[in-house]
């Protein structure tokens, strides 16, 4: 794409309102953000994300927006998230998944109004101690990066509703997790898991739970513990039938089971309604 095409469809997709910004899908690698792109002078721009845009790095020009409080640059090629990120002390929302990251400067612990943090799908091997501090955080997904530890300071964060620490373990969990009962959503796909603690059962506001990708032969007993359990993803196990047991949990409405030891349903699982089972 020619570089006024890739300017005139930076005009189309920020054109409207001027509280947020998404650009989707623009190569903007070698362009420099023209000024129009972050809403000029605008004071007032509450929400920007730069989606599939090949950026290097944060443009410069993001920094500027002291009043932003989200910002997204999903699936991208940035490699460091710098300094300057602590001009943007009223972000409460960051997501930085599915980019090249080695590095997030200790700055990001300035960021006292963060409620959401999302780092996974990255290169990172450490993250920030000092993040202990950011205890307002109710979302934390740092699943999927080569860590050589995780910290156990994420025990601390008991504000946490919404945690991701996807291949981060090898068969077991650390205690610390069962220190957040406030968890809606976990996810631990891919720790070569075979079973849950019984500990687990502390969880009981849990309503998302993902298993996927673990060596599962039996659905976790454990889960019948989770009185909210609305969601269950068991893709890429070796589970091989679906306890009926499952279907007087009161608000369980949908199961993903996919590439597992079932390829089909006995009667009472396709004659019930209550329940979405998904199988491929």
């Amino acid at each position: 794409m020619k570089m006024d095409d890739i300017i005139e469809e930076l005009r189309r997709q920020t054109e409207g309102d001027s509280t947020f910004i998404h650009i989707r899908n623009v190569d903007l690698s070698e362009l420099p953000i023209p000024e129009f792109v972050l809403g000029g002078h605008n004071p007032g721009l509450y929400e920007l994300q730069f989606d599939s845009c090949k950026l290097k790095t944060i443009p410069e020009a993001v920094f500027q927006k002291k009043e932003l409080r989200i910002l997204d640059v999903t699936n991208n090629e940035i490699q460091t998230l710098p300094e300057k990120i602590s001009n943007l002390k009223y972000l409460y929302s960051l997501t930085l998944t599915e980019n090249k990251l080695v590095e997030i400067h200790p700055a990001i612990c300035q960021l006292k109004q963060l409620v959401y943090l999302d780092i996974q799908e990255n290169e990172l091997k450490t993250i920030p101690n000092c993040l202990s501090e950011c205890q307002l955080l109710k979302g934390f997904s740092l699943g999927n990066n080569p860590l050589e530890r995780v910290p156990s300071w994420l025990g601390e964060l008991t504000l946490l509703e919404d945690l991701d620490v996807a291949g981060l373990f090898s068969k077991e969990l650390p205690d610390w997790i069962t220190k957040l009962t406030k968890l809606k959503d976990l996810r631990i796909d891919d720790n070569n898991l075979t079973s849950l603690p019984k500990e687990f059962a502390v969880f009981k506001h849990l309503e998302t739970l993902s298993l996927s990708g673990n060596p599962f032969k039996v659905v976790p007993e454990v889960i019948y513990e989770f009185p909210n359990l609305e969601e269950l993803s068991l893709n890429d196990t070796q589970i091989t039938e679906l306890p009926e047991n499952l279907l007087s949990m009161k608000h369980l409405n949908y199961i993903e089971i996919c590439n597992s030891g079932i390829t089909d349903l006995p009667k009472v699982w396709k004659e019930q309604k209550k329940i979405n089972v998904v199988l491929k």
